[in-house]
């Protein structure tokens, strides 16, 4: 039986989010925003994510941590705190079908549409989504075909111990470790993740 990962402050659920972080300063604003209270997507950072287009309760932005191998990574959030497909209405969904509209569709996306990608929607329990964000999103990927990517919706058992292994890196790096005292294997783990 694994080892809970324990990070002064945050919770198992929340610690689940972490696992999905690609990237050290990815997983250090995370951690801020969790040991904070703040949640990311409705104290939207302005300086990260741009908005691009609001429809209703609902916007959209370009995701400031891609996925490797993408032309495009967009996200759609309420600005109100939802976590949950069962807290929308039929208006929430009116607005996240526009705001879909407007990447997708050539006629009303002023210049964005992309052939192909997928729409994804994680809810709920991040342990059982494989979502790195507590606040009910939908992402818009699109490929830019030099690569493989996916949609993670639940990781295997080894994922998550690998992932937890990276984590208690970052951790040891965000709470003061120089990198120059980390061992090879530690240093392996985070290679091209750093930044």
């Amino acid at each position: 039986m694994s080892e809970e990962l324990v990070i002064p402050g945050i919770d198992q659920e929340e610690i689940g989010t972490l696992l999905s972080v690609r990237t050290y300063s990815q997983y250090r604003d995370m951690v801020e925003q969790i040991l904070s209270g703040t949640c990311p997507f409705c104290k939207l950072d302005r300086n990260k994510n741009e908005v691009l287009r609001v429809s209703g309760e609902w916007r959209l932005w370009k995701n400031p941590y891609p996925h490797a191998h993408t032309k495009e990574h967009f996200i759609i959030a309420p600005i109100q705190h939802l976590t949950n497909l069962c807290q929308m209405y039929s208006n929430d969904w009116d607005d996240v079908a526009a705001l879909i509209d407007y990447v997708v569709n050539p006629e009303t996306c002023g210049g964005m549409a992309y052939e192909g990608g997928a729409v994804v929607i994680r809810y709920g329990d991040p342990r059982l989504n494989a979502g790195s964000i507590r606040h009910l999103h939908v992402n818009i990927i699109v490929p830019d075909g030099t690569g493989r990517v996916q949609a993670t919706l639940a990781k295997t058992p080894e994922d998550i111990e690998r992932k937890k292994k990276i984590l208690t890196v970052f951790e040891k790096v965000r709470t003061g470790t120089p990198m120059s005292t980390l061992t090879d294997e530690e240093l392996s783990l985070v290679t091209g993740r750093m930044w």
